[in-house]
């Protein structure tokens, strides 16, 4: 049997948790600004590309044996029984554990080839290099085309309406970006210090990769639930187009998700994320005693303390970057 020509598998090194078609929004024919808080003192700096912005070398990567799986399963598998996007998530996710299966622990060989085996156990690091990256890329290519062309309608002074394609497309990036951060896996890791799987009589503490695995296919999971839960709550969207001279920024931690039930009367929750630097979007989830249906509306904002006010949320919120389209908009202080 031939061997598969790895050099066909083409590496994504850069793995973004900020979508590159999303940053590329706040470019100009210059770039765009960043302000990097890494350091003791924040730096405000030119970027003339999103390559490396918003990633991190196999950011994605996962292991899928089984103490990973079995973990997933207890947690997603009485759901994927009654949820067949869930079901798919996990039966891809499976397939992975069952190569893992044949691969790693040589489960179902007869005659054992040692280069046909190595071939394998390179093809199968690539997929789980590269599965959850994929996954998001997939997402990204479905919900990119609309988003662009929403942005790019609204940049004249003629009124375009949203439409219910909009609406959808929008309530995906913002779930899915919701919970695919790196603050949002670093506070995930702070809040579980360990994590044990109980099998019959076993109990088996998962390693750092096991559990970073884990916790990578629970927040992609949940994004799912998260949107088929806000659609289903009857969530509302309001559009503010901005029209002053100060621009929105947004950050590495644009989807902004306030799960509190005393926000104001009738509403349970309520989402926030810069859509462009003239676009931002609420999303109001309402109360279960107050009946809903989705919807989507348009407002004007001519007040630049309105734009202030969402900047300072922005920045709050942020992680280590916030982007700007102007050096300017990171200066209004």
């Amino acid at each position: 049997m031939e061997l598969f020509d790895l050099t066909k598998l083409k590496n994504k090194k850069h793995q973004h948790y900020v979508p590159q078609f999303y940053l590329e929004l706040w470019m100009s024919h210059d770039g765009f600004f960043v302000k990097n808080s890494m350091g003791a003192v924040p730096k405000i700096y030119l970027k003339k590309t999103t390559v490396d912005v918003g990633e991190e070398n196999f950011f994605y990567k996962i292991e899928m044996d089984d103490v990973v799986w079995d973990m997933l399963y207890y947690r997603f598998g009485e759901e994927a029984k009654s949820n067949a996007v869930i079901a798919q998530v996990m039966q891809d996710l499976f397939m992975l554990k069952a190569m893992d299966d044949v691969v790693t622990k040589g489960i179902g060989i007869v005659n054992n080839d040692e280069a046909m085996r190595d071939n394998a156990r390179e093809i199968l690091e690539y997929l789980k290099r590269h599965h959850l990256e994929n996954a998001y890329s997939n997402i990204e290519g479905a919900v990119s085309i609309e988003i662009e062309s929403f942005s790019k309608s609204q940049n004249s002074d003629l009124w375009v309406p949203p439409s219910a394609e909009t609406f959808m497309h929008i309530l995906v990036f913002f779930c899915f970006q919701s919970l695919r951060t790196k603050q949002r896996m670093h506070n995930l890791e702070s809040q579980i210090s360990e994590m044990y799987l109980e099998r019959g009589d076993e109990s088996i503490q998962l390693n750092p990769e096991q559990k970073k695995s884990v916790m990578k296919c629970m927040l992609y999971i949940l994004s799912y639930q998260l949107c088929q839960k806000l659609f289903a709550a009857g969530c509302s969207m309001t559009i503010s187009k901005n029209h002053t001279k100060l621009n929105y920024l947004t950050s590495d931690c644009p989807a902004m998700y306030f799960d509190k039930a005393s926000l104001q009367a009738g509403a349970k929750s309520f989402g926030v994320m810069p859509l462009s630097p003239k676009l931002l979007v609420h999303i109001s989830v309402p109360d279960e005693n107050v009946r809903s249906e989705q919807s989507i509306k348009m407002v004007d904002v001519y007040d630049a303390g309105i734009i202030k006010k969402a900047n300072e949320l922005v920045l709050e919120y942020s992680h280590n970057f916030v982007f700007a389209k102007k050096k300017k908009d990171l200066r209004w202080e």
